[in-house]
This record gives structure tokens, C-alpha cells and sequence, in this order.
């Protein structure tokens, strides 16, 4: 079976408010007036304590991410806000941790329970900006999945054999919000699938390059660079081909784009270098977070992704 996705309408964004927590005096002062400039509004609390009752009182879309202070990390009641994030309806909320210094093993704790976006202060406006897009990105993205893809989940079982391609990021979003209710946790692999398919039309098909799209995004008009390379005769005909292959213990999704490849490498664990790119994070989610096994090959063109069933 070969298909085509088509794109769905628009969804709303995300807002442009962030809980801020454990920040006080000065660093309060300097972080409100910041996160102004750039037009995210704040609701500050002094500690993870209140930091749950203020999550508890809004509704889950109301803050697009949670900014979190050094020395909440430790904080005794850390373990509790981690249970409260561990709920579905909070789960797709991410989390930005500041740190006063570079630490490694502060970071590496971070990544276990799915700590993504840092800043290390003292950081520029610009860096702020680039870090809460990032985060605000995958809000978005996540926030698009529609409630009508659950129906697909009874029937999932009876395919065995399927094969698709996409074209752009809209028909990769789709397509991931679909095949995501084939697996044990759609929020897990749904995140892992649009980010390897995004990867293969970005840099695959359309040969953006890591630093193009660091710069795209400072500029704003990545969508636009984009767009462009879709009607380029150079890129017009390119497309990825998902193939997903159920065996009795595992599901196994083959992406492959019509690109010269590149060095998966790099990408597949946390870097310390781009802790605070404003991209850059997509591989290593999908590597460490949404799949059991993750495998490139053909130069970079190919990636398989396995996900266990029986576990």
C-alpha cells in the first residue's frame, strides 16, 4: 500500500506565556523584562511547590513551556513536579533549565527525565529568544495532533505492511500524527517520527545544512527558505519514503529521503556545544526518547527506527 498525505488545516500556536520559576530578585527583574522585549508574557513563582499549584490551576495550553532556575533542580519537591509533567495532559510541555555554569552531569540528569532546552547564564537576548522558539516549536507541533487519529488505534493491529511519502514538513506532521497511534506511547514516538521525517525533508531533500538553519531561524524565514526549495527544479521531485514493517515483536519504520546524505553521528547523543542552538535536538529525541533502536545507514539517507511491543 503506497499513500499520499495531504496537509490538514492550521491549528492554533501556542502562547507566548511561560511559567518562570525560582527566580528572584535581579535575576526575576532582568528575566520579565527579557522575556517581554521578545513578547512572551510570565507568571512567576518562587519555588516548585507553588510551581504545581499554579499548573494545576490553568489549563495544560495555557503556558507553551516551563522556565526553570538552577536551584529548583534539587529542590525537594522537584520529584512531585516531575510526577505532576509524568501525566499525559502536562507531558508535551517542555522544559527549559537555566544554569549559572556549565554542568555536564546537571545536563545529563536533566536528559534522563526528558529536560531538553537549556541556558547557561549569563546568556544574550538573542540566545533567550532562539532557546524558547525551540521549545515553542515542539509545543506547536505537538499541540497540532488531532483527537480523530485515536479512532485509528482499534484497527492499527491489521496492518502489517505499509509505504508512504511526504514532500513537506505539513504531510510529515500528518503522517507522524498517524503512524505514532500504531505504537505502546503515541506521545513518545509521534515526536521521534515527525522529527527523523522533518530531518529527511530539511536536510535530505532540500540540503538546508545544519548552519543554514541555524541562520534561517535567527532570521526568520525558515518556512520561507523552505517553501522555496519545494518549487525548485533542483529539489521539486525529491520525496521520503516511510515504509513501516510489523513483525511479531516490534514495529519498524524506514525513512529515506532522495538526498546525498550525511554524518548521523554527531547528532545521535547530547552535545554540549549546541546545549543552546536554536535547533538541532530532533535526532537525539528520537535516539533517546522515542524509539528502542535507531539506525542510519546508506550515508546518512536511510534511518531505520524500532520500537519494541512486548515490553
Amino acid at each position: 500500500m503506497s499513500t499520499r498525505i495531504k496537509p490538514s488545516k492550521p491549528f492554533s500556536q501556542a502562547p507566548n506565556r511561560v511559567l518562570a520559576i525560582g527566580f528572584h530578585g535581579d535575576e526575576k527583574k532582568a528575566l520579565q523584562q527579557n522575556l517581554g522585549e521578545l513578547a512572551y508574557s510570565a507568571e512567576f513563582v518562587g519555588d516548585i511547590e507553588h510551581a504545581q499549584k499554579t499548573i494545576e490551576s490553568f489549563s495544560p495550553s495555557d503556558f507553551c513551556c516551563y522556565l526553570i532556575a538552577e536551584n529548583c533542580f534539587s529542590d525537594e519537591h522537584f520529584q512531585a513536579f516531575q510526577s505532576l509533567r509524568n501525566q499525559p495532559i502536562y507531558q508535551h510541555i517542555p522544559v527549559v533549565l537555566q544554569l549559572q555554569s556549565n554542568q555536564p552531569e546537571i545536563i545529563q540528569q536533566g536528559l534522563a527525565i526528558e529536560v531538553f532546552f537549556y541556558l547557561i547564564a549569563p546568556y544574550s537576548l538573542e540566545l533567550l529568544k532562539s532557546v524558547l522558539n525551540a521549545a515553542n516549536h515542539g509545543f506547536n507541533h505537538y499541540q497540532q495532533l488531532s483527537p480523530k487519529i485515536r479512532q485509528f488505534s482499534a484497527s492499527q493491529p491489521l496492518l502489517q505492511y505499509a509505504e508512504f511519502s511526504v514532500k513537506t514538513v505539513e504531510q510529515a506532521h500528518d503522517l507522524a500524527s498517524v503512524l505514532s497511534y500504531m505504537t505502546p506511547d503515541p506521545k513518545k514516538s509521534t515526536i521521534g517520527l515527525f522529527e527523523l521525517m522533518l530531518n529527511a525533508i530539511e536536510h535530505g531533500n532540500l540540503e538546508i545544512g545544519y548552519l543554514n538553519k541555524t541562520k534561517f531561524i535567527s532570521e526568520g524565514r525558515l518556512k520561507e527558505e523552505i517553501n522555496q526549495r519545494l518549487f525548485d527544479d533542483k529539489y521539486k521531485e525529491r520525496k521520503v519514503s516511510i515504509i513501516l514493517n510489523r513483525t511479531e515483536d516490534s514495529l519498524v519504520f524506514t525513512i529515506k529521503d532522495d538526498g546525498s546524505g550525511f554524518d548521523a553521528e554527531p547528532y545521535l547523543d547530547f552535545n554540549q556545544m549546541r546545549a543552546m542552538d536554536n535547533h538541532g535536538r530532533g535526532i537525539m529525541i528520537a535516539n533517546q526518547f522515542s524509539f528502542d533502536e535507531l539506525h542510519y545507514s546508506e550515508n546518512g539517507s536511510c534511518v531505520t527506527a524500532v520500537i519494541y511491543l512486548n515490553r
